[in-house]
């Protein structure tokens, strides 16, 4: 992981200071981890999968055409809207309890 993450940096270096001569801020994609925010969100159900990736197509294109263009509203709010919905559904993983909130020692007893 080192190296690559090492590799992608020269990458980036090169490209900013060879090709551009200065920061481009758009320089990388805005949907680099679709598969992985609607899979957290799906809760790894081929269903909830399914309709998690319309609802993300969906507020990603109306953030861009919807908010940015009508409203002159900025893209970023949708994609902050994208963040936290990643950001419940990653917590609710790690706060959902698989024996009902029952503690070790309840359950052994």
């Amino acid at each position: 992981m080192a190296l690559s993450g090492a590799l992608a940096g020269l990458a980036g270096g090169v490209e900013v200071l060879g090709v551009h001569y200065h920061f481009v801020s758009n320089f990388s994609a805005v949907n680099e981890f679709d598969g992985l925010i609607v899979a957290f969100s799906g809760q790894l159900h081929p269903a909830g999968v399914v309709l998690f990736a319309f609802l993300l197509g969906g507020l990603r294109t109306g953030s861009i055409v919807g908010l940015q263009i009508q409203s002159d509203i900025p893209r970023e709010l949708g994609s902050a809207l994208i963040a936290f919905m990643l950001l419940f559904a990653a917590t609710h993983r790690f706060f959902h309890s698989p024996n009902g909130g029952k503690h070790a020692a309840e359950i052994s007893s």
